[in-house]
């Protein structure tokens, strides 16, 4: 995949991950209304009387309309940009109405300039918390503006009015007393401009911070996005157990090390003259079908599936950490391998395709781990006399007309692990002797299989 493809791909990913947040943020928004709704009507009804309260009440239900109307447009394919900043304008301006427009249902009014007094403007905050479960920043800003606008427009009205008192001069203030100064600041027809502005700023700077949060809150979603993306990658190459334990530990990979595993080489026989049939696109669909079934029994014993090669492919199992089992492990795999490779014979479709035959070959010993490369490009690599002769061993199960060779020390180390007795009884003895570019004899065991043996 190109880096632009790459790219718009991961833009892709990060847009449908903070979708699946915002819609959950839609939710527990609406989770908030239904919590926090009936502690406001119940200090409401506290604090008013009958009949006044109705009209407050009738608000909040209102309040709980707007957000269902809210939640249930997010469910849907028609929850547009715009929606996202009108569900905010409308609580904000349903609060103003409920602050700034006379009860109906009071006999007697409050002049519109005592309303600003009532400290209700507390609930804008309840408002941009809210706005907070959209995920994005601007929508949280927009409402801390909105909020401060819609404050600032309503103090104005009220101070444009004929009766409000003018704001007091400072020649004025010097020349009262206390008792005056008193009386005057708490007239019901004055207007404290200064307090206004002083909402509309804390709006806004609240906003801002509720804002910044969000945005920090977006971060965390694209890194989680972007190592779930990784994970996915190193899926590819070990088993899902082996990812968390690669994702939880804290030793590099890098640092180069010995240890003992298990090799485990598999190739197909007779590739040449199975690709001379077959058209490129026949030739690639082969090829990934076989190790998507390899790949699938390496990974089901939590083995490491080191490279491919081609029509093959290398497998390892104790790496990058040791376990109790590994030997086992890589029988387990061998045997699950050909008895793959059969049953997909048995379903493909006869006639003039030939036969898919593999060899497995399988050895145990001491490795080197540890990266190689430039700095450009990494690769973590298992290197050392055991992976030469697994390699060999595989190449011999030609001579011995046989599927599948493990060497002796790979048995002795399944034994000694506990393997099941019906799985060592799956191998027989075949020969000892010596392989290609190695001094040392070799004892070789072969796969007991009723399977067509790899000529």
């Amino acid at each position: 995949m190109s880096p632009a493809n790459d790219d718009r791909s991961r833009a892709r990913r990060l847009q449908q991950a903070f979708l699946e947040e915002e819609r959950g943020g839609v939710r527990r928004s609406m989770l908030l209304r239904v919590v926090t709704m009936p502690i406001i009507a119940v200090w409401i009804a506290i604090e008013n009387n009958f009949p006044d309260l109705l009209f407050f009440e009738a608000s909040l239900a209102l309040f709980l309309l707007i957000g269902l109307a809210q939640y249930r447009l997010s469910q849907t394919g028609h929850y547009r940009t715009w929606h996202r900043y009108l569900f905010p304008a409308l609580d904000v301006l349903v609060l103003a109405l409920v602050n700034f427009v006379p009860n109906p249902l009071r006999d007697q009014q409050f002049a519109p300039q005592i309303l600003l007094r009532f400290g209700n403007e507390i609930y804008a905050f309840l408002i941009i918390a809210a706005a907070a479960f959209t995920y994005r920043p601007r929508i949280v800003l927009w409402t801390g503006c909105f909020s401060a606008f819609v404050w600032l427009a309503a103090s104005g009205y009220a101070f444009q009015l004929e009766d409000t008192v003018p704001r007091l001069s400072e020649a004025s203030v010097r020349r009262m007393s206390t008792v005056d100064l008193e009386r005057a600041l708490m007239d019901p027809r004055r207007v404290d401009v200064g307090k206004a502005i002083r909402q509309a700023i804390v709006f806004v700077l609240a906003s801002g911070a509720v804002a910044a949060f969000v945005h920090r809150s977006r971060q965390l979603v694209a890194r989680q996005s972007e190592a779930e993306r990784q994970r996915s990658n190193l899926s590819r190459y070990f088993s899902a157990n082996m990812v968390d334990e690669l994702a939880q530990s804290d030793e590099a990979l890098r640092a180069s090390r010995e240890q003992k595993v298990a090799v485990l080489f598999v190739d197909v026989v007779g590739f040449t003259t199975i690709s001379e049939g077959l058209s490129a696109e026949q030739l690639i669909g082969l090829l990934r079908e076989f190790h998507a079934r390899v790949q699938r029994c390496v990974f089901e014993q939590r083995g490491t599936l080191d490279k491919y090669l081609g029509d093959g492919l290398m497998a390892t199992f104790g790496t990058p950490a040791v376990s109790e089992h590994d030997a086992t492990k890589a029988l387990a795999c061998a045997t699950s391998i050909v008895a793959a490779i059969d049953e997909w014979n048995g379903e493909r479709p006869r006639g003039d395709e030939l036969g898919i035959r593999v060899s497995v070959g399988a050895h145990y010993g001491p490795v080197v781990l540890g990266d190689i490369g430039g700095e450009q490009r990494l690769e973590f690599a298992v290197l050392g006399d055991t992976v030469n002769v697994a390699s060999r061993v595989e190449s011999l199960t030609r001579e011995e007309h046989t599927s599948c060779l493990v060497t002796e020390n790979l048995i002795a180390r399944a034994r000694e692990e506990g393997a099941p007795a019906e799985l060592l009884a799956r191998f027989e003895f075949a020969r000892g002797g010596r392989v290609r570019g190695r001094s040392q004899e070799v004892r070789l065991w072969a796969l007991r299989t009723t399977a067509k043996p790899a000529a």
